[in-house]
């Protein structure tokens, strides 16, 4: 789980807008992949076209996630990959 708020989206895309002016002269291609959350798909689809648009105001009705901004520890799934690929 990302543990991204709406506005943190809004955010990378605007980091990504910025490389691809840098980059290949703005071009870029997006593509949505199923959601979880509909509200969140929503939302952050909508944030992505606002910040794509250059609409400094996102609007973030979910708010912060769930767990306060702070993930929860993948150490178990982190060492559970390790296992099944035999990795050191």
């Amino acid at each position: 789980m990302m543990q991204l708020s709406i506005k943190g989206f809004a955010d990378i895309v605007n980091i990504i807008k910025d490389i691809a002016e840098e980059l290949c002269n703005g071009r870029l291609l997006f593509a949505l992949e199923g959601g979880y959350n509909l509200d969140a798909v929503a939302y952050g689809g909508k944030a992505t076209f606002d910040a794509l648009l250059g609409n400094p105001a996102i609007d973030d009705p979910l708010g912060e996630p769930r767990y306060g901004g702070k993930a929860p520890s993948i150490d178990q799934l982190l060492n559970r990959i390790k296992e099944i690929h035999q990795l050191g």
